[in-house]
């Protein structure tokens, strides 16, 4: 397992809230984030931990992407989405890069139903003055149009990278 020092989980906040950022704004995920996070997190465990360390942190990055690979090919996420977790996985190692890929879809699914519930809900709000039946034919129509949109994945990665940067960053100082 690989030890993640207090610069490297700054590093990962600090590029988690840009690709959120940037997600929630312009549907988009720069590749100068995506380059960056993967070229500090090789370049800091190899100043930190020499080769070994620097081999550990490359391994992260086939495992990031290829927790995300299959989604991107069925076109449920993007390619920058694909990119960010790969990145993640220069800083996070393997190991703990899978971890953040589980955490990554658990959180994706959940953001994605109240996504559509609440897009859902503002529809059959808006038609407030109509009876039932249209208003719960809108909401219906309303989340099959979300269903069908591009959803800013950015905010489940941060979710779950975050969430096993602090696993790892707490179970190593006890």
């Amino acid at each position: 397992m690989q030890d993640l020092t207090p610069q490297l989980f700054a590093i990962l906040v600090g590029a988690s809230a840009w690709a959120v950022r940037e997600d929630l704004l312009f549907h988009r995920i720069p590749n100068r984030l995506t380059g960056s996070l993967l070229c500090l997190g090789l370049a800091l465990h190899f100043t930190s931990g020499g080769w070994s360390a620097l081999g550990t942190a490359a391994l992260g990055v086939p495992v990031g992407l290829a927790v995300l690979l299959p989604l991107y090919a069925l076109r449920a996420t993007g390619a920058g989405d694909v990119k960010l977790l790969a990145a993640a996985g220069a800083v996070l190692g393997p190991y703990w890069i899978a971890l953040a890929g589980v955490y990554s879809l658990m959180a994706g699914g959940i953001l994605a139903c109240g996504y559509v519930l609440w897009g859902a809900t503002n529809a059959a709000l808006a038609a407030a003055g109509n009876p039932w039946p249209i208003r719960i034919q809108s909401a219906c129509d309303r989340a099959q149009q979300l269903r069908r949109e591009r959803f800013p994945y950015a905010l489940a990665i941060a979710t779950g990278v975050l969430a096993a940067a602090a696993q790892n960053y707490f179970l190593q100082s006890r």
